[in-house]
């Protein structure tokens, strides 16, 4: 089986040390709308339009952006918590692991499909999003509980 290009096992604690403040302080952000006056900055934009203006293109415009540093950080957070070595790495290891990463996704697009029925109008937009972070954060859970019961029952034999 070829081996997979995973991070050191060092860099999944950088993972949790961005992801886990991200999340908190994200969640809050995204929830209360809550800004931080000094993130208010000009930045460059590909494509950017408000509620009732036309679109923007190649441009500058002011906003926060509390939001987006949080969903990089954590993005990047949960990517080295996901694909870090753990500390015995073999092939048992990435199965469980492509396992994992199989059933994320199959649960992820099931809430995708579900809110394409059933959620309509501006809260669908909420459900993407949730949907961008969903299939990381799916796969993490999975992953861990799957290689600590693994683990667990390894060491119930001996």
């Amino acid at each position: 089986m070829k081996k997979l290009r995973l991070f050191p096992h060092g860099f999944k604690k950088i993972g949790w040390i961005l992801f886990l403040p991200s999340l908190v302080i994200g969640i809050l952000a995204y929830a209360n709308t809550w800004k931080i006056d000094w993130l208010e900055v000009k930045v460059f934009g590909i494509v950017s339009s408000g509620l009732f203006s036309s679109n923007e293109y190649f441009g500058f415009t002011t906003k926060n952006i509390l939001i987006e540093i949080l969903a990089v950080a954590g993005i990047i957070g949960a990517i080295l918590i996901g694909f870090s070595k753990v500390k015995e790495e073999d092939e048992l290891s990435m199965s469980i692991r492509l396992n994992a990463l199989v059933i994320a996704i199959y649960i992820n697009y099931a809430i995708v499909i579900l809110g394409f029925l059933f959620i309509h109008g501006l809260v669908f937009i909420h459900v993407m999003t949730f949907s961008m972070f969903a299939v990381l954060i799916l796969f993490i859970i999975i992953f861990h509980y799957q290689y600590y019961r693994f683990k667990k029952s390894f060491t119930d034999e001996e």
